[in-house]
């Protein structure tokens, strides 16, 4: 990580959760996923690989504070909730990148609660304070509790 004053690219990429040795799809998903913010340009570029090995990574392109666009990151949100399917309970995971007004620009997919919160713990990106954007932790009791709080993440 550089200083983005000069121009530096900050890249963010998730971290190996501890334990045993990663499977192939996870050690594909650590290699080709990352944030990368290049204030030169006004860009966040979030890359995210698929479990998958062969398929590409997903990217988008969103826009930096510092550009002025309304449609600017400002915050990465990391939501933890409760998936219920029949009788079981699946803790859930999610990175939320969002607006100024808290609308959801572009979000990862839904993960283990344990693995996601290895693979990028919230001290991992305070390197994008440089370039206002700040990271929050969210808890939700259910899908439908996230859902009203950011309805934008429903059908994304």
């Amino acid at each position: 990580m550089t200083d983005p004053s000069a121009g530096g690219v900050i890249e963010i990429r998730p971290v190996a959760p501890p334990g045993r040795r990663p499977t192939r799809a996870l050690a594909t998903v650590l290699r080709k996923s990352f944030l990368r913010a290049d204030p030169h340009a006004g860009t966040l570029l979030m890359a995210e690989a698929q479990a998958l090995t062969w398929r590409p990574a997903r990217e988008r392109r969103l826009w930096l504070p510092g550009t002025g666009r309304p449609d600017a990151v400002t915050t990465v949100c990391l939501a933890r909730y409760t998936r219920r399917v029949n009788m079981w309970n699946y803790p859930q995971w999610q990175m939320l990148l969002l607006d100024g007004d808290g609308r959801v620009l572009a979000m990862s997919r839904a993960r283990d609660q344990r693995q996601g919160t290895a693979m990028w713990p919230a001290g991992l990106f305070t390197p994008l304070r440089q370039v206002g954007i700040s990271a929050t932790e969210e808890r939700f009791a259910n899908a439908a509790e996230l859902s009203r709080a950011h309805p934008d993440a429903q059908h994304r």
